[in-house]
């Protein structure tokens, strides 16, 4: 059926949806997208910005992420579809904005993506019988198993994303060439001394 009319059509009333990627406008509730906020277990104060704000969505995220939550197989698939396609599309989501709230007047800092809150607190790692956040070293193990290049820690939008979801870069990149804590300080006291032979050179 190669008519786009009719696939728009179809598209405006809700019986497909030909794009998953949507933006959510008029957001205000800090508690979804400020890190300083969400992650503050002893706040229980309302914060809102005085200005609504557009953010970027992913449609259904939440039964994406109770699916990626179910093995390792899935959430290495959504880390692949978060760095190969997603961020380099819609990457505006991962620019640090700062607002001010109409409640505790203070300045707060947040992401502008209802997704990013789910991968940066949530626990959506599995190893075995537990579950955990994406820090330097779950991650690090997951890419490891699954064989993910390395030198995708180049590309500027995944770099990006860990800075978002407040991983290291190169704490993974240390992680993930080796996963011996033994075998990983003694790289890193190699190259310290290194770096202290050729002053820094």
């Amino acid at each position: 059926m190669p008519d786009t009319d009719l696939w728009q059509l179809l598209c405006e009333q809700n019986f497909i949806r030909r794009n998953m990627i949507r933006s959510w406008n008029n957001q205000s509730n800090l508690k979804n997208f400020s890190p300083e906020i969400y992650e503050n277990e002893d706040d229980g104060g309302d914060h809102e910005s005085e200005k609504p704000f557009s953010a970027t969505g992913v449609v259904a995220w939440e039964a994406i992420m109770d699916k990626v939550r179910n093995s390792p197989d899935s959430a290495y698939l959504l880390w692949r579809f978060l760095t190969e396609y997603f961020i380099k599309s819609y990457n505006a989501g991962l620019e640090e904005k700062s607002v001010q709230c109409k409640f505790c007047r203070k300045t707060h800092e947040y992401y502008p993506s209802i997704w990013l809150k789910a991968v940066r607190s949530n626990k959506w790692i599995r190893d075995s019988d537990s579950r955990f956040r994406a820090d330097a070293s779950s991650l690090a193990k997951l890419l490891r198993e699954k064989g993910w290049d390395l030198g995708s820690l180049e590309n500027p939008f995944t770099l990006k994303l860990l800075t978002a979801i407040n991983v290291s870069p190169s704490d993974l990149r240390l992680e993930l060439i080796t996963g011996n804590p033994e075998a990983r300080d003694a790289l890193v006291s190699t190259m310290t001394e290194l770096h202290q032979i050729t002053d820094g050179t």
